[in-house]
């Protein structure tokens, strides 16, 4: 899931990922997460996104390639998971550590382009139960050199057009797939974020892909 995150600023910046918060709200707005759900977040970085996900009363969760984001991510959910609500380990999102038809429904976001697509969606597909469903963000080609996907991203991530997304979903068993671009300014204002900051995300808002799949 790219490279290992590690250090205090990497700690700091995962606890609390202010410029992920846009599409961290553009997920939670198309799960509308239930307490019934049983959510899968692969790549789960800090736990951030799942403390807000949690919120909704559901039952959870994750995986991340690196043991401190693991510990980070626990530690910043250290009530769910006391609670038996959620769990994380430490695993590769290309051979998932759960058993078929766990999950009601799964998030990624801020990994899929350093993933191998085709083995990741199928993993998704295997654990996610025959009526449960899947949003992922990425961007596009377009965001290539920007500061949605600067370097070293830039260089070493996968892009896909919406098209290819649909397909690849289509491929690994999701019978209904869509793609959307969602505004993110509106998610970046309800997560508080800075009106400057708000601006620069309303005019990338187009490069941003929400691939839905049931």
């Amino acid at each position: 899931m790219g490279a290992t995150a590690v250090g205090t600023a990497a700690r700091e910046g995962y606890r609390d990922p202010t410029h992920h918060r846009p599409s961290f709200g553009a997920i939670l707005s198309a799960l509308q997460l239930r307490p019934e759900d049983v959510l899968l977040e692969i790549g789960c970085g800090g736990g951030a996104f799942l403390e807000q996900a949690l919120r909704s009363g559901c039952r959870g969760a994750a995986i991340d390639h690196s043991p401190e984001m693991v510990a980070l991510a626990r530690e910043v959910n250290a009530a769910a998971v006391a609670d038996g609500r959620l769990e994380i380990l430490e695993g590769e999102a290309e051979q998932l550590p759960f058993a078929d038809d766990t999950f009601t429904c799964a998030a990624m976001m801020q990994v899929f382009f350093f993933l191998d697509a085709t083995r990741v969606l199928a993993e998704c597909r295997r654990v996610v139960r025959p009526d449960g469903r899947m949003a992922l963000f990425t961007v596009s080609e377009a965001a290539r050199g920007t500061p949605a996907a600067p370097e070293p991203m830039a260089s070493r991530g996968r892009f896909y057009r919406d098209d290819e997304l649909v397909r690849l979903a289509r491929g690994a068993g999701f019978r209904i797939a869509s793609v959307t671009h969602p505004d993110l300014a509106r998610h970046a204002r309800a997560a508080g974020l800075p009106d400057d900051i708000v601006e620069l995300i309303a005019e990338g808002s187009e490069i941003g892909q929400l691939l839905l799949a049931r």
